[in-house]
Formats: C-alpha cells, sequence, structure tokens
C-alpha cells in the first residue's frame, strides 16, 4: 500500500466491501 492517498484507500475499502457484499 502507498499511503499516500487515503482517497484511493477509500476506494479499496469499498471495494473490498462490495465484493464480500457480491460473495
Amino acid at each position: 500500500m502507498l499511503g499516500s492517498d487515503p482517497p484511493v484507500e477509500s476506494l479499496w475499502v469499498e471495494r473490498s466491501a462490495a465484493v464480500m457484499a457480491i460473495r
């Protein structure tokens, strides 16, 4: 993780949550 762009991490978290919800 770069840890330089907060928005990027936020998107990753949202994507992870979406994948978990889909599964």
